[in-house]
């Protein structure tokens, strides 16, 4: 009887066992960081949405009494809610089965949200800048103020998106949808993006926020003011922008050395995967700033916080007060305890006058 050998057990071709092992050892890599990946972003996902819509009701319970930072806030609060229910799809993008169109409106969504994120908070200096500085003015004109302000905020943001929208296309050879420039426009047109992504939308603001902070900084000291309220708004919203430049620096910086090594391929194309999973892990880490910033709200302003705890006890007093800033005209505590010293003294000089 003959027996005729075939399939594996004829086949002389040499396998490359170095090769294999390397590939297998990617894809465990690659199925790790999708695990951790999802993991991260339901995290985000959860307590984002909760402390957000949370927000956003606290607000429309004192609709009738909206301040000007209880306008931006709100904006943030919205930006923050549209992005955090993009998340899933962020989740999937690494598992190669997110549609070009979707991952093309989320993505536009992160950038609206990166935009509207760091413009407001300017505002929202420029705000405590015209309170201390300005009040008999905004008095009377910070409604129009805060109006322009969110107008033109808006149309910036929009404007910055839709230049990323026309300019870069998802790649058609990558489901993972990572976004290049279109072959039309060249390699100068992304660089020339990215370089107005990070003058106006990142570096511009920054040194708005820092002049503004300065000045503010400066008056406070020169006035001679000890009372830690008075300064206490402005240190506050230094805290917030410190927490989203701490969440969006490393993506800032990521996405200059991707155009960096994107420009160059030839010279960096042993980067370019890691710049992938750098990019993947910077912008999980700019989008837990919507996550973060009700949590900071809570821990940072104490009416937002008392009026948390009443909402959980479904008491609705005190709707009408704000609850981010002394409004204007409204007398800080330290104000009120060196008011009423002057007064005190001034009764002590009448008491003097009068035995004489």
């Amino acid at each position: 009887m003959e027996t005729i050998s075939d399939g594996v057990l004829n086949q002389t071709d040499d396998y490359n066992y170095e090769t294999y092992d390397y590939v297998q050892e990617e894809d465990e890599r690659r199925t790790s960081q999708i695990i951790w990946l999802c993991i991260f972003y339901s995290v985000v996902l959860v307590v984002g949405l909760l402390g957000n819509i949370l927000l956003v009701i606290i607000l429309a319970q004192k609709r009738r009494s909206w301040k000007v930072l209880d306008s931006f806030i709100l904006q943030l609060g919205v930006v923050d809610i549209l992005l955090l229910l993009t998340l899933p799809v962020w989740a999937a993008q690494p598992c190669e089965n997110c549609p070009n169109t979707l991952f093309a409106i989320c993505r536009a969504v992160f950038n609206i949200n990166f935009y509207i994120g760091i413009f407001l908070l300017v505002c929202i200096a420029l705000v405590y800048y015209l309170t201390t500085s300005h009040a008999a003015w905004f008095s009377h004109h910070g409604a129009k103020l805060a109006f322009f302000s969110c107008l033109l905020v808006w149309l910036v943001s929009s404007l910055l998106t839709g230049l990323d929208w026309w300019f870069l296309e998802p790649e058609k050879d990558s489901p993972q949808g990572k976004a290049i420039c279109a072959q039309k426009f060249g390699v100068n047109w992304l660089l020339g993006l990215r370089l107005l992504h990070l003058s106006v939308g990142f570096l511009l603001p920054v040194a708005l926020f820092v002049i503004l902070f300065s000045l503010v900084w400066r008056r406070q000291q020169s006035s001679g003011a000890k009372c830690i309220q008075k300064m206490r708004p402005i240190l506050i919203i230094l805290v917030l922008m410190g927490v989203f430049l701490v969440c969006w620096i490393p993506y800032n910086i990521a996405l200059i050395a991707d155009i960096i090594c994107y420009s160059s391929q030839d010279v960096f194309s042993t980067f370019l995967e890691s710049l992938k999973t750098a990019l993947t892990v910077t912008s999980a880490i700019g989008c837990s700033n919507a996550c973060l910033r009700p949590l900071l709200y809570f821990l940072l302003y104490g009416k937002f916080r008392r009026r948390t705890l009443n909402f959980f006890k479904c008491d609705t007093s005190g709707h009408q007060s704000s609850l981010w800033e002394l409004s204007v005209g409204e007398t800080a505590p330290c104000d009120q305890n060196q008011a009423a010293e002057e007064q005190k003294e001034m009764l002590h000089v009448e008491d003097l006058s009068t035995i004489k």
